[in-house]
């Protein structure tokens, strides 16, 4: 029992320094964003969508369909809408670096300000 209480314990001592790796790892300029500071609600909201596939139709079975067609049409125009403004954001992000044919070969600009941090953030609440 002593060591099974020993390896437990080394276990979750090794869980929880991965844990607290990976909270520690994010980028410093999105880390008080909602969903990016810890792994746990993005598991959380995986682990729900499972739930719903796996029993959703039987819960859905007895029942009528749902009449979607304004929502999803409205849907759809918003979301056409949202990728041609981050379209049109990251080209101007991208054509406003100085030289940008050789972006790849500079050094890291500085993204807390300016249109390349507006289309991080639209980026962020598209995805």
């Amino acid at each position: 029992p002593n060591i099974l209480y020993r390896f437990r314990l080394n276990m979750l001592d090794q869980i929880k320094e991965w844990y607290v790796s990976i909270c520690n790892s994010g980028e410093p300029l999105v880390k008080d964003w909602p969903l990016v500071k810890s792994p746990i609600p993005i598991l959380i909201i995986a682990f729900s969508y499972l739930l719903l596939v796996i029993y959703g139709p039987a819960l859905m079975k007895k029942r009528p369909a749902f009449d979607l067609k304004n929502f999803m049409f409205f849907y759809n125009f918003s979301i056409v809408c949202i990728s041609a403004h981050i379209a049109h954001g990251s080209i101007k992000a991208i054509s406003s670096y100085p030289g940008f044919t050789a972006m790849f070969y500079q050094k890291p600009r500085d993204l807390s300000d300016g249109s390349s941090f507006d289309m991080i953030w639209f980026h962020y609440l598209y995805f």
